[in-house]
C-alpha cells in the first residue's frame, strides 16, 4: 500500500506530523522509504474508514459518527452490540420454556388420550 496514497486523503504532510506529534522529517522518510510504522498505517486505515486490517471478515465495514456501518451501510450502534449478549440469554431462556410447554402439552395429551399419543409414536 502507498503510504502518500494513504494519508494524503486525510491530510497534508504537516498536517499528519502534527496529529502524530512526529516531525515532518519523519514523515518524508516515511514517504521516501513507503515504511511507516505499522500502527501509522492501520490508524490512517481508520481514519479512512477502512477496517479490513482487522481481519478479511471486516472488509466493506466502517466508522462514521461513533457508528460502524456494514458494508450494506447499516448502522450498528454501540447499544446494538452490547444488547447482543442479553438478546442472546432470552433466546435460551425462550427456547427452555418452549421445551418445557412442549413437555406439559405432551404429559396432558398422555394423560387425556393415551392411545392416541402411542398410535403417534409408533408412526
Amino acid at each position: 500500500m502507498d503510504f502518500e496514497l494513504l494519508y494524503r486523503k486525510q491530510f497534508n504532510r504537516a498536517g499528519l506530523a502534527q496529529y502524530l506529534e512526529v516531525t515532518e522529517k519523519t514523515v518524508k522518510r516515511w514517504e521516501e522509504t513507503n515504511k511507516p510504522p505499522i500502527a501509522v498505517i492501520r490508524l490512517l486505515q481508520l481514519l479512512n474508514k477502512d477496517l479490513s486490517h482487522i481481519g478479511p471478515e471486516w472488509k466493506g465495514f466502517y466508522f462514521h459518527r461513533s457508528r460502524i456501518y456494514t458494508p450494506e451501510n447499516e448502522p450498528i450502534q454501540a447499544g446494538q452490540i452490547r444488547a447482543i449478549k442479553y438478546n442472546r440469554m432470552t433466546v435460551e431462556f425462550l427456547r427452555r420454556e418452549k421445551d418445557k410447554l412442549q413437555n406439559d402439552i405432551n404429559t396432558i395429551q398422555y394423560r387425556n388420550f393415551p392411545r392416541l399419543t402411542e398410535y403417534q409414536k409408533s408412526l
